[in-house]
């Protein structure tokens, strides 16, 4: 008798035993339960995603403008400007910008740099962009640190205002004087000119004035585009200008 409690009790430990470890969820049971959403939580993180997003795109639409509102351009340089300012008057006219031109034949970065010329024609008109055109008297100079100098001095003097500069048209290669411009001046606020195809006069440098109009028209079609730091509205005009607005300064030994 005694012998049948011991076995009764021990089926029943067994039994017991057998009981527990099946109510007890295996590792993979508990990997495919399904776990609760929080919904809240899921919208916080999507708002955040959409805020980041038109973040983004602001800024890269902010980029991309083009400045519409009416200009004062000034256009300052050597006596290439002679050439550009008929056809930079025509442009301005059309499309209501205040426009002036100064030509100082002869002129070099050392006669910009050095006198108060185009700090006075600054103040003069004070421009909102100013158009710069120097360089075709220095294609063959060495002193490019002297240069550089007067470069940075130009770009001092215009300051805050908004600035594209026309490299000139050389017609020989240079020993410097464009590649030290770009430089210095920016990529994106220098408009190399050394790839156009121009008619030249009977000096063999300057542009005609029908190649001018050419050389004027490729510029725009950089300062109105994103190739340009600060590219404005340039319409192509369909009638001349009445008034040029064009200064002409006499050479200067410096």
């Amino acid at each position: 008798m005694a012998s049948q409690k011991k076995i009764l009790m021990i089926l029943t430990v067994v039994l017991a035993a057998v009981l527990i470890y099946a109510c007890i969820p295996s590792k993979g049971e508990e990997e495919d339960k399904i776990k609760k959403v929080n919904l809240d939580a899921l919208k916080e993180t999507e708002d955040e995603t959409a805020d980041s997003l038109t973040l983004t795109d602001s800024v890269q639409v902010e980029v991309q403008q083009v400045d519409t509102t009416k200009q004062r351009i000034l256009l300052v340089g050597e006596s290439m400007v002679e050439g550009l300012s008929r056809p930079f008057a025509d442009y301005c006219a059309a499309n209501g910008h205040e426009y002036n031109a100064v030509c100082w034949y002869s002129s070099t970065t050392k006669h910009w740099a050095v006198t108060d010329t185009l700090q006075h024609f600054i103040n003069k008109f004070n421009p909102t962009y100013v158009f710069i055109t120097i360089g075709g008297n220095e294609l063959f100079v060495k002193d490019l640190d002297n240069r550089e100098r007067y470069i940075k001095r130009i770009i001092e003097v215009v300051g805050d205002r908004n600035l594209a500069w026309i490299g000139t048209p050389a017609w020989k290669q240079d020993t410097g004087i464009c590649d030290l411009t770009q430089k210095l001046v920016g990529k994106n606020r220098y408009f190399d000119s050394r790839g156009l195809k121009l008619e030249r006069g009977k000096d063999h440098a300057h542009p005609t004035f029908a190649a001018a109009v050419v050389w004027m028209d490729e510029f725009v079609k950089w300062v109105t585009s994103f190739d340009c730091k600060h590219p404005i509205v340039l319409d192509k005009y369909t009638q001349k200008a009445k008034d040029k607005h064009l200064i002409l300064l006499s050479p200067s030994t410096i």
